[in-house]
């Protein structure tokens, strides 16, 4: 897998995952695809040269930000090392606050995922002391 900066044919490209194909009319348009790109920083992940997710953040003004992703059904195989980029990526901006829209119908979405979820890591008592 590769992570690369955002190429509107990416977005032109990539199979979307079934939850997501009621925005596929938004996510297969030129002008839109050409938009995504100006809207923030934005990444692929390409594997084998085909892109299987995209995501970025549109700034909100403020320190804000909204976090968004289209992911094709072959991400689900990548879905950890996609997940670590996808942290590094956020960690190179400087937001104070990130949103994100979420289908609470869409059960993957919002059902905790112990492959990917790491609980941060507790200060060492000498830290602590040292503190």
């Amino acid at each position: 897998m590769q992570i690369v900066p955002y190429e509107p044919w990416h977005l032109l490209n990539i199979e979307v995952q079934p939850a997501q194909k009621m925005a596929d009319v938004v996510f297969h348009d030129e002008k839109n695809a050409r938009e995504l790109g100006e809207a923030g920083p934005v990444f692929t992940a390409l594997v084998g040269g085909v892109p299987v997710a995209i995501a970025g953040v549109a700034g909100r003004g403020e320190g804000r930000a909204m976090v968004w992703s289209v992911l094709a059904p072959a991400a689900l195989r990548q879905f950890a090392p996609i997940h670590r980029a996808a942290l590094r990526f956020l960690n190179l901006h400087d937001y104070r606050r990130l949103e994100a829209v979420v289908d609470c119908e869409f059960a993957a979405a919002v059902a905790p995922d112990t492959r990917t979820r790491r609980r941060a890591p507790r200060p060492s008592a000498r830290r602590a002391a040292r503190d």
